[in-house]
């Protein structure tokens, strides 16, 4: 059995700074999303290799946060 995380229902992530992050709801919804992540200079790759695991959300209407999923310590979601 796992631990299911609903990444509709995240409302905070723990990073490793000891803070908890906001994550925006738009209607309803988590901005919280996990995917392949990478860094890209004018369209195209900026770093050779395989794509990591990363995180996004918006914590703010102009701000997004980015990370490496091993970056996050935990994630509050609501029930």
């Amino acid at each position: 059995m796992s631990l299911a995380i609903n990444v509709n229902k995240v409302v905070k992530v723990l990073l490793a700074d000891g803070k908890w992050h906001q994550v925006r709801q738009v209607r309803g919804k988590s901005t919280f999303v996990i995917d392949a992540y990478e860094y890209i200079e004018e369209h195209k790759s900026a770093v050779e290799g395989i794509p990591s695991t990363g995180a996004i959300w918006s914590s703010g209407l102009r701000t997004r946060i980015v990370c490496p999923l091993t970056s996050i310590l935990a994630v509050m979601q609501k029930t």
